[in-house]
């Protein structure tokens, strides 16, 4: 029994866990997956266990006992929804935990300080400096500690508010779901986080007008997938008219934009070439006041010169194929204000028909 280093209990119901699991001395991973108890009090004598697993389990308080597995470097509680109590001061003691799973789970933490009694707080995954992939929901900002994101996260997914769930489909390893009720500041500590983020989702993030430089100003070179939705206040997603021409978005794959209400353009000004050069999905739906989706110099497979002729530096589509607006009704245009040579053959090809989607610009002149 000394040498057993795996053990699955898949799908069991136990009183208490069986008292035989304290000698497995050598027990290096255990699982108890969709599992049941009241007692798992016996998991301390598995001092050189590594990973412990209660995925998809029925438990509603995490046993104290797991304090004392000193060498856990893997815990995970996803789909746990039934899991109310993480007892205060146990997840700081797993010093060399390096993975943390909470999807779909633990959500009642407490504000810092409260109590050494209760629940867990977020300043407790402070102390866990081998933490390099984590999974969490946090529904009130106020309580997140300053510099809780500041260790470098190799892998995340972090849920910032109750409007979030964990459906969908997570193809990047570093994403970010934010909801403030007010504006983001350096003390929610989520600065680190949007600057590596790869896919970021915004909900009635207050004080932004423009996206890009009110919260990354360096052109969120790392994101591949960008959703924003149910705002009053941003009017363009760039705006480079206030600022100097910033090389934006470079490895964007898709935009969603949705409920912006007082949304006028995604882009207003000059950009970089490069920027939105990966863009293949766009999807903007809900708007009133929206009229155009760009207002900059633009390419898909077309050349595009300015209104003096001149061939600037342009934004190129190349890779666009979906593209859905829904719900716009004062919606003019896709790109305004420029030229457009196109062939012959391309002048005559119908825009649902055009991945490049040539005709669908207006207030242009197409020339041979």
């Amino acid at each position: 029994m000394e040498l057993e280093k795996v053990v699955d209990f898949t799908g069991m119901r136990f009183i208490s866990l069986p008292s035989s699991l304290g000698f497995l001395t050598n027990l290096h991973t255990l699982c108890l997956h969709r599992c049941q108890t009241d007692d798992g009090a016996i998991i301390r004598e598995l001092k050189q266990l590594e990973v412990l697993s209660f995925v998809d389990s029925y438990i509603v308080e995490l046993p104290r006992q797991i304090e004392e597995l000193t060498r856990l470097k893997l815990l995970d509680l996803s789909n746990c929804s039934k899991l109310k109590v993480i007892p205060a001061n146990v997840l700081s003691k797993l010093s060399l935990l390096e993975a943390l799973y909470l999807n779909n789970s633990f959500v009642q933490w407490e504000a810092k300080g409260i109590s050494n009694e209760g629940n867990a707080n977020l300043a407790e995954l402070e102390q866990l400096s081998q933490l390099t992939t984590l999974e969490i929901q946090v529904l009130d900002a106020k309580i997140i500690p300053k510099t809780l994101f500041s260790n470098e996260l190799q892998r995340y997914r972090i849920l910032i508010g109750h409007v979030w769930g964990w459906h969908g489909n997570y193809e990047t390893s570093k994403t970010l779901k934010l909801r403030l009720k007010t504006s983001i500041r350096l003390e929610y500590g989520v600065k680190e986080l949007l600057r590596d983020t790869e896919d970021l989702y915004l909900d009635e993030v207050r004080g932004i007008e423009n996206v890009l430089y009110d919260i990354d100003r360096e052109g969120f070179p790392q994101l591949k997938h960008l959703h924003i939705q149910n705002d009053v206040v941003i009017q363009h997603i760039i705006n480079s008219t206030k600022w100097a021409a910033r090389h934006a978005f470079p490895i964007l794959e898709s935009l969603f934009l949705e409920n912006l209400m007082n949304l006028e353009k995604i882009c207003h000004g000059q950009l970089e070439a490069g920027s939105f050069s990966k863009l293949r999905i766009l999807e903007v739906r809900n708007y009133e006041r929206l009229t155009n989706l760009f207002s900059l110099p633009t390419k898909m497979k077309a050349t595009v010169i300015d209104e003096n002729g001149n061939n600037n530096a342009v934004v190129e589509f190349g890779l666009l194929c979906s593209l859905k607006l829904i719900d716009l009704p004062h919606l003019r245009s896709f790109c305004s204000k420029m030229k457009v040579a196109l062939g012959t053959e391309a002048r005559h090809k119908q825009s649902t028909a055009d991945p490049a989607f040539e005709e669908f610009l207006s207030e242009h002149e197409l020339g041979a």
